[in-house]
């Protein structure tokens, strides 16, 4: 049973275009062997990282949206994992895919008040400001 899934993957700024272009390449040779199909290639670029990857701080990203057995996904990784070029991958499914189709009903809301409890509960009905002390910024007189 095919999936679709998404594939990110930040390639290493010094490789050069036709490095790049070999590793988009292979990506995609190992889906079609593995009777799979890349649908869209999505190339941003050269792009900044959040934090610096092996003291690189530019990457480039590649986006690939894939349909595959799930077992093709070990195959891929394990071929994204082995290529020094290839700083950070991850394969996901997409959000549509990945939701349950089906919804619990949802739960009546409940009072904040201190109308329904009587006064009842745990902290004695102050709610939570008798677990932190005073209760308050300033001081009160007299007491």
């Amino acid at each position: 049973m095919a999936r679709d899934y998404e594939l990110g993957l930040i390639i290493k700024p010094d490789v050069g275009d036709d490095q790049a272009r070999a590793i988009v390449d292979r990506v995609t040779q190992t889906v079609a062997s593995n009777s799979g199909q890349v649908v869209r290639v999505n190339a941003w670029g050269r792009r900044r990282l959040a934090y610096p990857i092996e003291h690189h701080r530019d990457g480039l990203y590649f986006y690939f949206d894939l349909i595959m057995a799930p077992e093709t996904v070990g195959e891929l990784e394990r071929t994204l994992h082995v290529n020094e070029s290839v700083m950070r991958h991850l394969v996901k499914l997409p959000r549509q895919t990945a939701r349950p189709t089906h919804r619990r009903p949802a739960a009546p809301a409940r009072s904040r008040g201190r109308g329904t409890s009587g006064g009842t509960s745990r902290t004695g009905g102050r709610g939570r400001r008798s677990r932190r002390g005073s209760g308050g910024g300033t001081p009160r007189c007299g007491a």
